[in-house]
């Protein structure tokens, strides 16, 4: 599990919404952090939303539109839209 994006995005899932265990933000930041790393531009995304909006920590725009750029340099057209990115 520790390299699969998909596993770490469903645990993270599971513990943002407390979903079969009890709620952890922080536990799911770092799952989702994990899974961010190995450059799925989905997760980047969430990952973005996590650090903009505190949620398992402390909220840290900068971060947050730094995990917002990776995902629309990969391709998240939403994010470039959203970040004044020219599509």
């Amino acid at each position: 599990m520790a390299n699969c994006p998909e596993a770490l995005v469903a645990l993270g899932y599971l513990y943002a919404t407390g979903e079969g265990v009890l709620q952890d933000l922080a536990q799911a930041r770092k799952l989702t952090l994990k899974a961010a790393k190995n450059h799925s531009p989905e997760t980047q995304a969430s990952l973005g939303i996590f650090y903009a909006r505190g949620l398992g920590g402390s909220a840290d725009a900068v971060e947050a539109v730094r995990w917002f750029r990776k995902a629309a340099g990969a391709g998240q057209r939403h994010w470039r839209v959203r970040l004044g990115i020219h599509v």
